[in-house]
């Protein structure tokens, strides 16, 4: 396969793997705009300004790290529809749990009816709920794999959110900065929905309406960054390779639109229904059909699988 570069060069290979990481969201507030990728400073953020992250997840944590260091001295306002915080971190032994106990293929109710009944017991013998949900990590490729379609999208509006902050923690420290942020009032998390956004010459002014109430209330803002995770589908993406290889027709959305369609071997599948046998993808991209390929452990095992098939499968053609 080939693949050209924007300096006019190409390269060729036997094998390609898209490794394509995260994808910021498209910047919808023009001058108001800011990327959660970039450094508050490079990214036109004033140190006065006032700050509205949309999001409460470890995205909006790290950009709030980034504008505290940087000496920012505007208030920061994070929104989300559940205004849920990541949980702090701590070391924990997880319980064991045996294959033959996680109720594979029922509905996401019921799994969660299940799990928080795990915790319950756990607390009772004076246990903490992180050694429960570490101990489910080796189960939920196969949680996420045994539901439906119409199921894993249920979870993705309704559940995410909630197992978010349990499976992907901050750091103590990380978590004592932001907790102490929120107490002398610079920062702000609230829940509630977002109803418009107005960008003008001067600033941006936010609707938005707290859950729980029916009140409208209204935000002056300077600046607006988008911290809502990884939710960039490939039709959406600003990616120009992916752009590139979905008008070919090489590649194509999982059915859920969240990631790209792959084999459980993360060969991608054509637009139609193909298996490729020279392109690959990893990491956030196979979200779809693997769910934990955000973290850095699980990314790490699922390139050490694929690159022992890869020569295996090498070794079987040289001989």
């Amino acid at each position: 396969m080939e693949a050209k570069l924007t300096d006019g060069s190409s390269h060729f290979g036997h094998v390609v793997l898209l490794a394509t990481g995260n994808e910021a969201p498209p910047n919808a507030h023009g001058r108001c705009g800011a990327s959660p990728w970039q450094e508050p400073l490079q990214a036109g953020v004033a140190s006065d300004d006032a700050v509205l992250i949309v999001g409460s997840g470890l995205t909006m944590v790290d950009y709030v790290l980034s504008l505290l260091a940087a000496g920012h001295r505007g208030p920061i306002t994070a929104i989300s529809r559940h205004g849920l915080l990541p949980h702090p971190h701590r070391r924990v032994v997880p319980l064991r749990i045996d294959a033959a106990e996680v109720p594979l293929g029922t509905d996401v109710s019921h799994l969660l009816h299940w799990l928080r009944g795990l915790v319950r017991h756990a607390r009772s013998l004076g246990q903490d709920w992180r050694q429960i949900v570490d101990a489910l990590r080796p189960f939920t490729r196969d949680i996420w794999q045994n539901w439906p379609d119409p199921a894993k999208q249920r979870f993705l509006r309704h559940a995410r959110a909630w197992w978010d902050v349990h499976r992907h923690r901050t750091a103590p420290e990380i978590d004592q900065r932001l907790r102490a942020a929120i107490a002398v009032g610079q920062v702000k998390v609230l829940a509630g929905k977002i109803a418009s956004i107005t960008v003008q010459p001067q600033g941006a002014t936010v609707i938005y309406r707290r859950r729980g109430s029916a009140e409208i209330r209204t935000i002056r803002v300077d600046k607006i960054v988008e911290c809502t995770g990884v939710s960039v589908s490939p039709r959406h993406s600003s990616n120009p390779v992916l752009q590139s290889l979905l008008q070919q027709g090489l590649i194509r959305p999982d059915p859920i639109g969240i990631g790209l369609d792959v084999t459980p071997d993360c060969a991608v599948i054509d637009r139609h229904g193909k298996a490729s046998s020279k392109l690959f993808a990893v990491g956030p991209l196979t979200r779809g059909r693997f769910w934990e390929t955000i973290a850095i452990p699980d990314i790490r095992v699922q390139c050490a699988e694929l690159a022992n098939r890869i020569r295996d499968r090498s070794l079987i053609a040289a001989e």
